[in-house]
C-alpha cells in the first residue's frame, strides 16, 4: 500500500523554483562583479531590481497554482492498494473508494509546454492535475502536489490529455 499526502514543501514544485528565483540573479551578479568589476553597492541594487522584476514571471504564477492546489488537496490523502488496483481518496468530509474497473475516464490537465513536450522555461508549467471520472459520474481531482506519480498507476487507454495555459482547478 502506498500513501500520498499533500507535499507542503515540495522540492520539485516549490523549493527549487524559489531557490532558482533568488539564487539565479545572485550568480549573475557575481559574474558581473568578477568580469566587469562593478562595485558592491551597484550589484546589491541590481540584484534586488532583478529579483523584483522577475516577480511576474516566476513566483506569481507559482504561488497562484500552489495555493489553488493546496485549497483542493491540502488536507487530502490518497491510498493506493491491492497491486495498484484499489484507490482510497480521503478529503475533509468525504471518502471515495474505487477500483480501476470503476474508472470511466481520466483527464490530465497540463500546461502548454508540458503538453507539447517543449522545453520548460518556467517552473509553474510543470504543475498539473488529474480529474478521475468514475462510472457513477463522481469526479475526483488530484493534483501533482498530492501524487505526482498517479498516472503510472492508471490505465493508459482511459487517459485523455488536455492543455490549459494555467492549469487551475
Amino acid at each position: 500500500m502506498k500513501k500520498f499526502t499533500f507535499q507542503f514543501y515540495s522540492s520539485n514544485y516549490l523549493i527549487r523554483p524559489i531557490l532558482f528565483w533568488l539564487v539565479g540573479p545572485l550568480i549573475l551578479m557575481l559574474f558581473i562583479f568578477i568580469f566587469q568589476g562593478a562595485s558592491i553597492p551597484i550589484l546589491i541594487k541590481s540584484y534586488f531590481i532583478t529579483v523584483l522584476w522577475l516577480i511576474p514571471f516566476i513566483p506569481l504564477w507559482l504561488f497562484i497554482l500552489y495555493f489553488n492546489y493546496k485549497k483542493h488537496n491540502g488536507n487530502s490523502i490518497l491510498l493506493v492498494t491491492d497491486n495498484y488496483n484499489k484507490f482510497i481518496y480521503k478529503e475533509l468530509n468525504n471518502e471515495f473508494v474505487f477500483e480501476k474497473s470503476e474508472i470511466a475516464k481520466i483527464v490530465v490537465y497540463l500546461s502548454y509546454p508540458e503538453y507539447e513536450k517543449h522545453l520548460i522555461t518556467a517552473f509553474w508549467t510543470e504543475y498539473y492535475y488529474v480529474k478521475i471520472v468514475l462510472k457513477n459520474n463522481t469526479k475526483i481531482k488530484i493534483t501533482c502536489l498530492l501524487c505526482d506519480t498517479l498516472i503510472d498507476y492508471l490505465d493508459d487507454g482511459k487517459i485523455i490529455y488536455k492543455k490549459k495555459f494555467l492549469p487551475l482547478i
